[in-house]
């Protein structure tokens, strides 16, 4: 008869369980959290769990993001005429059109990754927004390049200080203190009359209170980094950036990082993991539920044996490290190695020891 794999959190800590000599739980005595055995679950399950997800480069934790606020703020892409990430409102054909131009180009420019807004009669009524996630009490600041203006003027709407209308080429910039969990930005003619303006490199980023230029906010599943590019060039040294809280700080002004994200679903747990996980757990519950008595002592002794003795678990995660460091990245590949070398050494007192 086939084995099932565990297909919840539940499983996973009745597995632990198990592994301390104990009986299972139900479901609904996980979710009432008020018997002996559920109340241990629901402590380390999950600070078990992201720890363990922070120790090592598991390969289905990895995950890339470009973190600036604004997404393809420097319209770079565009899909049937209309810039990546944006949504147009007003356009009618000949009339108001958003359309994608060149550097110093007006409205039928043949060049590319300008964003031109052109009205022959009302500029406000034709525009381009994006909802960008904010925090609120943060500092943020808002920059354009206004590009060219052949007539009219472009107009900036939905931040906290209110609508800005700009009616020269350069860059503009706004500081605000968010008030919301997200903004609207609006990029419009700032007029109701004839409207013929060309921008670009559109950015929001956090203001820091000293050192460096940019902020970036950390995606919410973020755990820990693997690598941090500025304009896709590997930064690798640690004055090139700082991580704060949920915050990035850098003076480059693109960024995107490769990092490792918090995964929850117990499907998507590699099998490797998933062991590791178990017997992490079980070491965590086992003097709490079983006690300190030559028993309990016994079955932490078998535990650690199976985690960390020759042959045991960490053995086997050491060994697929080296069958799959030649297929790696660069940025990878030198990650890899130093936690061979040293994340491993200590995470295997820290869990051992617990």
């Amino acid at each position: 008869m086939a084995i099932e794999s565990p297909d919840s959190e539940l499983d996973i800590c009745n597995m632990a369980l198990g592994k301390c000599g104990v009986k299972q739980i139900t479901d609904a005595l996980l979710t009432a959290n008020t018997e002996p055995r559920a109340i241990q679950c629901n402590l380390h399950y999950a600070q078990t769990r992201d720890a363990l997800l922070r120790s090592h480069w598991w390969r289905f934790v990895g995950a890339r993001a470009d973190i600036r606020l604004v997404t393809n703020g420097n319209f770079a892409n565009w899909t049937s005429d209309n810039p990546d990430d944006w949504t147009v409102t007003g356009e009618v054909a000949g009339t108001d059109e958003v359309s994608e131009v060149g550097s110093g180009e007006g409205y039928g420019g043949t060049g590319l990754r300008k964003c031109n807004i052109y009205s022959t009669t009302d500029g406000e009524g034709i525009y381009i927004t994006q909802t960008i996630t904010t925090v609120v009490g943060i500092e943020y600041k808002f920059s354009i390049n206004i590009n060219k203006i052949t007539e009219g003027e472009v107009g900036v709407n939905g931040l906290p200080t209110g609508d800005e209308t700009y009616d020269s080429i350069g860059i503009k910039t706004i500081t605000f203190t968010a008030d919301d969990t997200s903004i609207d930005l609006v990029i419009a003619g700032g007029t109701a009359l004839a409207t013929d303006v060309t921008f670009d490199n559109i950015s929001v980023y956090v203001v820091p209170i000293f050192e460096w230029t940019y902020g970036y906010r950390l995606p919410t599943d973020f755990l820990a980094m693997r690598s941090v590019y500025g304009g896709g060039v590997l930064l690798n040294t640690p004055y090139s950036y700082a991580l704060e809280g949920k915050f990035l700080y850098s003076s480059e002004n693109e960024m995107e990082i490769r990092y490792i994200k918090q995964v929850t679903a117990v499907t998507d747990f590699d099998p490797l993991f998933l062991e590791v996980f178990v017997l992490q757990l079980a070491l965590k519950m086992i003097f709490p539920i079983a006690g300190v008595g030559s028993a309990g002592r016994a079955m932490a002794a078998d535990i650690k044996e199976e985690l960390y003795g020759r042959g045991g678990l960490m053995a086997k995660v050491r060994a697929l490290d080296r069958q799959e460091s030649e297929k790696i990245g660069r940025a990878d590949k030198r990650l890899w190695n130093n936690s061979r070398s040293a994340n491993f050494g200590r995470m295997d007192h820290k869990l051992g020891s617990n």
